[in-house]
This record gives structure tokens, C-alpha cells and sequence, in this order.
């Protein structure tokens, strides 16, 4: 059986300004002042204690690397990512956009992956180099995951997004990516009336 090439995917970012896609620190240090707006909105999701210091963590297997000098990219294809959510119960969950990305087009010396064994740290295990066999393994919707979004809905209720991508390989490229010719894929759910 001949399996189907896996991607990598990046949300589209909801204000999407130009065709690039920049890591966090990129965007700090624009002279864009719409770069900088975006860098101020996406900062926001690392204000919370436990958080706070994401953005700083080194990365061991890029040199001189930081969370914040990264782009994050998942493995999970879009439609699994809504399968599991509404599998653990979330429902009128608003669209969601994702950029779809050949990982082939990837600089390898410039990728490594975060397998998110633990809680995001500089620990040489939590990390290793890219390649493209790896992908098929990473693009299976982790059980650990649907239990997490379970806790959390039991926890927030229904209308709040989870961390959509715990425990789940992040993929980091130090590098802003063009995404003017990329494939958009488009997830919906279902609208549930009532309760």
C-alpha cells in the first residue's frame, strides 16, 4: 500500500499581514508597526504565569535558538484535529484556516522537531532532528490529547478552544515562510442547537 504524502500545517493567522508567516521574535523586531500589533496580540497566549518563560526556552538542536526565534507546525492533519475535538465533546467551535506545508520545502539544518514528551524545556531529550519519516509516525492524533481536551472541557465548558496541539510533536522552523502559493484547507463544525 503506497501512503499518502504527510504535511505539515500552520493556522492562518487571523490577521494575515503579507505572504510571510514570521517566528515571534521576527515580528518584535519589525519595523512594521502591523508586525509589531501581531506580535503584541500572539504574546498575549504567553502572559500567563506557567508560560511566561515558553518564548525564551533554548532550543538544543538549533544553534543559538530560542521558542521565540521558531515557527511552530503540526502534523495533524486538520480534519483529525476536528474529529478529536468533537470526539471530546466541542461543538460551534468557530472555522478554522490552516496553511498546508510540504515539509519537503523545509531547510533540514533550520527544522528540528519538539516531541512533547514533557513540559516545553531546553532538555536535549525533548528533541530531534527532522526528517521525513518521523512525519508518519507524529501525524497519529495522540489518545493523551482527546483526554486533555475531555479535562478541559469539563473544566471551561464548551465555547473556549483547548491548547489545541498538547502533546502533540511541534515542528520548528527558524525561518519566516511564504505562503502565497500554499494550499488552504478549511475545517468546519458542525453547528449544534440546544444544549
Amino acid at each position: 500500500e503506497v501512503e499518502t504524502k504527510k504535511y505539515l500545517y500552520h493556522m492562518v493567522p487571523d490577521q494575515m499581514e503579507g505572504n510571510l508567516i514570521h517566528p515571534l521574535n521576527k515580528l518584535k523586531e519589525s519595523e512594521n508597526p502591523k508586525l509589531r500589533e501581531i506580535y503584541e496580540k500572539v504574546i498575549q497566549k504567553y502572559q500567563r504565569k506557567d508560560r511566561i518563560n515558553i518564548p525564551e526556552i533554548q532550543i538544543p538542536t538549533l544553534e543559538n535558538t530560542k521558542w521565540g526565534d521558531v515557527i511552530q507546525l503540526t502534523p495533524i492533519h486538520p480534519e483529525d484535529l476536528k474529529k478529536a475535538l468533537e470526539l471530546a465533546g466541542f461543538e460551534n467551535l468557530k472555522e478554522m484556516q490552516f496553511y498546508q506545508i510540504d515539509p519537503d520545502t523545509l531547510d533540514p539544518n533550520l527544522t528540528t522537531i519538539y516531541l512533547y514528551e514533557d513540559l516545553p524545556d531546553e532538555h536535549p531529550g525533548n528533541y530531534t532532528g527532522f526528517n521525513s519519516e518521523k512525519l508518519s509516525q507524529h501525524s497519529i492524533f495522540p489518545e493523551e490529547t482527546i483526554i486533555e481536551y475531555k479535562k478541559y472541557l469539563a473544566l471551561h465548558g464548551k465555547e473556549r478552544m483547548p491548547f489545541l496541539f498538547v502533546n502533540i510533536p511541534h515542528y520548528f522552523v527558524k525561518d519566516s515562510i511564504d505562503v502565497s502559493k500554499l494550499p488552504v484547507l478549511t475545517v468546519n463544525f458542525e453547528k449544534k442547537h440546544g444544549n
